[in-house]
């Protein structure tokens, strides 16, 4: 009996331990209904690079397709966007960006930046860079 209980216990420990905490239901879907920045962009270039336990990216595309724009973009504008990703096994937060492909399309939901210099940021975290709804 001692010896299933501990079994279990180190098989439970095991599988939450690369287990990540989300937002609540609907709350991604909330974030880019409300993001200031609703795009269809063409990633340009990417850099990333890791620091620690997080991996920075920038990313510079040519935006396609404007929905909405509280920074008056238009359809041509290009734009960085800067985003970290966290490397570590154990991570509690909100679903983790992907690192976007040279060439390829995505819609972006973000954050537009204070200052016309500064980079635009994810505004609905891991699903910055897709529109399906969460079920």
């Amino acid at each position: 009996m001692f010896r299933l209980t501990g079994l279990s216990l180190a098989l439970l420990l095991s599988a939450t331990s690369s287990l990540h905490a989300e937002l609540p239901p609907g709350s991604y879907d909330n974030l880019r209904n409300q993001a200031d920045e609703a795009l269809i962009i063409q990633v340009e270039s990417v850099q990333s690079q890791v620091r620690d336990e997080k991996r920075e990216v920038t990313v510079v595309a040519k935006v396609l397709k404007v929905e909405r724009s509280r920074a008056k973009l238009t359809k041509g504008n290009e734009l960085t966007i800067k985003y970290e990703i966290f490397q570590g096994n154990a991570f509690a937060g909100p679903r983790q960006a992907k690192v976007l492909e040279q060439g390829e399309i995505y819609p972006a939901f973000l954050t537009g930046p204070d200052k016309p210099e500064d980079p635009f940021q994810l505004a609905a975290h891991g699903m910055s860079f897709t529109m399906t709804p969460e079920p």
